[in-house]
């Protein structure tokens, strides 16, 4: 038994090895491992041109041919009579030259009643402001500079001429009017750098005054600059009211104006005090104090305050640490 298994064991070896030969002899692939090859070409094999168009033949037409389109049954058109039926009357166009025909006129505002600021540089980095606004006679308009406030009014004709200090070499100037309308202007004021300047704002009759006090000059003395002592001089040099003080709630201001180098060098004292008066005592005011130097630094430092009862009216209180002293350097 054992020796018949060996010799069909043997019989099937030796029939493999035949099958094997004959596969390699004939080039077959054996199922499941493909090998590619990159296809090589003479470089003097001619290439033949292939034609990868197909012969068609024994095809009958049938899209757009008369005989393919389909017939309708009869059934689907219908004759009939449509009757009573409701018919929709469309109104005619207008005639727009017919009688009894008005062209609506749209009212559009012109374009000149926007008002216009107009700026002029002045001696002294000083701006004059010029407004013309035709269509807003005897209107408030405050004009807002660089954190600086102040309101006046325009007069029968529209118009508005201030002259008001620079904060700044490249000057924006706004105009606000009650009604909400306004204007713009910019201009450059090349000279700032040769002043310093320091003003106190605030709005409505609060008695705020700014006091300057030159080279070591004592309150009453010559060199003592504000508002209850100026003459023409002064006012248009170096101390300037803005703001329309008979305009109830307006905002108004107080600028200082000193040269960056004078003849007599040394320090200026600045401080603002507000006076005890009948529409301010006992009562929280606010104001602002706003310093320009020749560096381009400007400083703003708001203030709030309780007045006093008015049992106290009269005196007057010297609010601190509001505006630095001035360092003048001599030329």
């Amino acid at each position: 038994m054992a020796l018949t298994n060996r010799f069909l064991m043997g019989c099937a070896s030796l029939s493999m090895v035949f099958a094997i030969g004959f596969v390699m002899q004939n080039g077959a692939e054996v199922p499941g491992k493909r090998t590619a090859q990159a296809p090589r070409l003479a470089a003097d094999a001619p290439v033949a041109a292939q034609d990868d168009r197909f012969e068609l033949s024994g095809i009958t037409l049938t899209v757009g041919s008369p005989e393919s389109a389909p017939d309708l049954p009869a059934s689907t058109l219908v004759e009939g009579d449509l009757g009573e039926a409701p018919v929709e009357r469309l109104a005619a166009a207008p005639q727009l030259d017919g009688p009894g025909f008005e062209v609506p006129v749209l009212e559009v505002p012109s374009r000149a009643c926007d008002p216009v600021m107009q700026l002029s540089p002045q001696p002294g980095a000083m701006v004059l402001i010029s407004i013309d606004a035709p269509c807003l006679p005897e209107q408030r308009v405050t004009l807002h500079h660089n954190g600086l406030m102040f309101t006046h009014i325009s007069d029968a004709e529209g118009q508005l001429v201030v002259t008001a200090p620079a904060l700044a070499e490249s000057a924006v100037f706004i105009a606000d009017f009650s009604n909400g309308d306004g204007a713009v202007g910019h201009i450059m004021v090349p000279d700032m750098p040769l002043y310093q300047r320091a003003a106190a704002q605030w709005r409505g009759d609060l008695g705020i005054e700014l006091h300057a006090r030159e080279f070591g000059a004592g309150y009453g003395d010559a060199g003592h600059v504000w508002s209850g002592a100026l003459d023409a001089t002064q006012a248009a040099a170096s101390f300037v009211l803005l703001g329309d003080r008979s305009l109830p709630e307006s905002y108004r201001a107080e600028v200082y104006t000193v040269a960056a180098a004078t003849a007599q060098g040394g320090d200026i004292q600045l401080s603002i005090e507000a006076e005890v008066t009948e529409a301010n005592c006992n009562r929280d005011i606010q104001a602002e104090a706003i310093q320009w130097s020749p560096s381009g630094r400007l400083d703003v430092r708001e203030l709030s305050l309780a007045v006093p009862g008015c049992e106290t009216v009269g005196d007057f209180l010297l609010l601190k640490n509001l505006l630095q002293d001035l360092k003048i350097a001599a030329k």
